[in-house]
């Protein structure tokens, strides 16, 4: 007791100390940017005496780099939701880095408290579009296409005719057909399963997010759930809008999904919240950091979010007025006589009709349809890659675009093995418009990429004789993982449809699949490349690493680089029965 009793008395006399401000810097720990690339800065400062606190940004040195950001866009309180607790925060909108290097943004916050503070590094990497360089991309996204799902793309496709026996294929996909072969890594900032909207932020923007945001980290305002509170996060600007605003490059976005769903709005908008959907398609005419259209084509689903708006805005007929050409179905779609500058097109109010379906095949007893009469006439992948590479590459423009299989993913969900599969040939068929654009304008070098957001839980399980009682196709998560039903040794026997070149799915001994849950997984996903710069794609990497990489390449003469590729084809083993192209 002795030993406690001078510390009682000091206590009793000291005057109370007060705790220095609590800051947060809203960058991710690991921040990367190209030059000039745009992006937010907000401090949040809390446990602060009073709102008159002030903010100072130095350097690593302890330079006052102040006048490097300006005076703070935005200064607000009352941020958090701590009643009892007095906050500030400061935002820099649509700043930029112009040289390369490893930047330090301190950032101290003085009240009558003392000072707090926050450090983050930032990673520039130099972008610097040489004249006469300028490349296209063209990024193919199978979501949830991880590596099983192009087995049984492979399986059903390349079967057809007896051309898988043996152990080998006569011909593979034209996924596989790319020479150059890497894997992702897909974790997101706060999860180890992520999902599409901060996978697609990923190779967007070149930053990790949580799930669900869109080119945006949280703030302390989130919690509010208000439009504004949902839009006004610190953003970092995408590729798309980089290339457009810089280096005048033609952008799009294809998909067989809505417009507005988290991959195709990963492109071109910026909100925590991936359900913001009306505020997407606003975003996409009104523009963020580019002001106006964020996109020359838009392609896809999503027609509701346009002109059923609760603003009575009809973003369709904006568009029109500002010289898109609209087409409405399938017929409009390829009637076009020529390529347009401008294109929109919305085939259905939400996804559109998944491949299976718009072929008119019956589906298995245990999956359910997603044809509807209201759109009866929707374009196919390979239709909708097509019109707008060709709109896009008209006057030599160099180009941007995302081609999106997006109900690979949504059937999956749904465990339906059919749905899921056809939608997986789709998406092949219109990598292979694209390889054929590539290689009929050699003068124009096109980066053709095929990837995943993300993976699912679907596997290759076997091969059923469909003729036997009870045959089981689909091993669904909810059944036990029973084994299959009238399994069947040997290959697949699926024919080709001779009107569209799809496999048929009323042939005997059929493909079984498995699915183990009906969500994502934090399993790797692959990426094939082709084109100028394709082999910087092989090996494992994070998926932020996509747009750093596809920087690069547009940044760089790849000449060199891109020698290997010949030397590869010279080299690889010929096999008159295996079309190795």
């Amino acid at each position: 007791m002795s030993r406690l009793l001078p510390l009682v008395c000091l206590a009793a006399v000291s005057p109370i100390l007060l705790a220095a401000p609590q800051v947060n810097l809203d960058l991710p720990e690991r921040c990367r940017l190209l030059t000039r690339q745009y992006f937010d800065l907000r401090v949040e400062a809390r446990g602060l005496t009073d709102t008159s606190a002030t903010l100072v940004l130095r350097d690593e040195l302890g330079n006052d780099i102040g006048s490097q950001f300006g005076t703070a866009d935005e200064a607000t309180t009352d941020n958090d939701s701590l009643p009892g607790d007095i906050d500030k925060a400061w935002v820099f909108r649509a700043r930029s880095f112009p040289v390369e290097g490893v930047k330090t943004i301190v950032a101290e916050v003085h009240d009558a408290s003392g000072t707090g503070s926050d450090t983050r590094k930032i990673g520039v990497q130099r972008f610097k579009a040489r004249p006469g360089n300028k490349k296209n991309i063209i990024l193919f996204i199978g979501d949830a296409m991880g590596e099983s799902y192009r087995d049984a793309g492979r399986i059903v496709s390349r079967s057809t005719g007896g051309r898988f026996r043996g152990g080998f294929f006569d011909q593979l996909l034209e996924m596989d057909r790319m020479p150059y072969l890497g894997m992702v890594l897909t974790h997101s900032h706060n999860a180890l399963v992520p999902d599409s909207a901060n996978t697609a932020s990923a190779w967007s923007s070149g930053n990790k997010t949580v799930n669900g945001a869109l080119n945006v980290f949280p703030d302390n305002n989130d919690w509010r759930g208000t439009s504004e509170a949902l839009l006004d996060n610190p953003r970092f600007e995408t590729l798309w809008s980089y290339l457009r605003r810089l280096h005048g490059y033609k952008t799009g976005i294809v998909t067989t999904v809505q417009v507005t769903d988290a991959t195709p709005a990963a492109e071109g908008s910026y909100t925590i919240s991936r359900g913001q959907w009306q505020d997407i398609a606003r975003q996409f005419v009104d523009g963020t950091f580019n002001s106006g259209p964020a996109f020359d084509v838009i392609l896809g689903g999503g027609k509701t979010q346009f002109d059923a708006r609760a603003d009575n805005r009809n973003l369709i007929q904006e568009l029109v007025s500002l010289g898109y050409v609209h087409v409405a179905d399938r017929s409009g779609l390829n009637a076009l006589a020529q390529p347009p500058d401008k294109l929109i097109g919305l085939f259905h109010s939400d996804a559109m009709t998944v491949a299976y379906d718009k072929l008119g095949y019956l589906r298995p007893a245990d999956e359910s349809s997603t044809a509807t009469p209201t759109f009866p006439d929707q374009p196919f992948l390979e239709e909708m890659t097509a019109k707008a590479i060709a709109s896009l590459s008209k006057n030599d423009s160099p180009f941007i675009l995302m081609v999106e299989g997006g109900s690979v993913d949504k059937q999956s969900h749904g465990n339906q093995a059919a749905g899921t599969i056809w939608d997986v040939i789709e998406l092949d068929r219109a990598i292979g418009v694209s390889r054929a654009f590539a290689k009929a304008n050699p003068k124009r070098p096109t980066l053709v990429l095929a990837t995943a957001d993300h993976n699912q839980s679907m596997q290759v399980l076997g091969v059923v004789d469909g003729d036997a009682p009870g045959a089981t196709e689909n091993v669904r998560a909810e059944s036990g993982y029973a084994g299959l039903t009238g399994g069947a040794s040997g290959f697949p026997d699926y024919e080709t449809d001779s009107t569209t070149g799809y496999p048929r799915n009323d042939n005997r001994y059929r493909m079984a699949v498995g699915f183990r849950t009906h969500d994502h997984t934090a399993s790797p996903v692959p990426i094939s490349a082709e084109g100028p710069g394709a082999s910087l794609f092989t090996g494992i990497w994070d998926q932020t690493d996509l747009f750093f990489k596809m920087a690069r390449v547009l940044d760089s003469d790849t000449t060199k680089l891109d020698r290997l590729e010949k030397e590869r084809q010279r080299l690889q083993i010929v096999d008159q029965n295996y079309d190795r192209e």
